[in-house]
């Protein structure tokens, strides 16, 4: 504890360590770009992968081939439909 105290003291904290740190390791212009576009461009892939994986987000009840003969059917009569 003695130790603890005698470093709030002197004013060398653990976050004040950490600050100054982070302003001495900050990266160049060109490597804080470069992360953010890897990350922007993994949010991107993940997004298209669970597309993939998944399909649509709003399942259809019904299949393709139903929807299709409604559609045709809806054509014909020349109407259009209730919802």
């Amino acid at each position: 504890m003695a130790i603890l105290a005698a470093a709030l003291r002197r004013g060398n904290t653990f976050i004040q360590n950490v600050a100054r740190r982070l302003e001495e390791n900050t990266g160049s212009r060109r490597h804080r770009l470069a992360c953010f576009a890897a990350v922007i461009l993994g949010v991107i892939l993940l997004w298209l992968w669970r597309i993939r994986e998944k399909g649509s987000s709003y399942p259809s009840e019904n299949s393709p081939e139903v929807l299709a003969k409604k559609y045709r059917e809806i054509i014909r009569a020349g109407t259009r439909p209730a919802g």
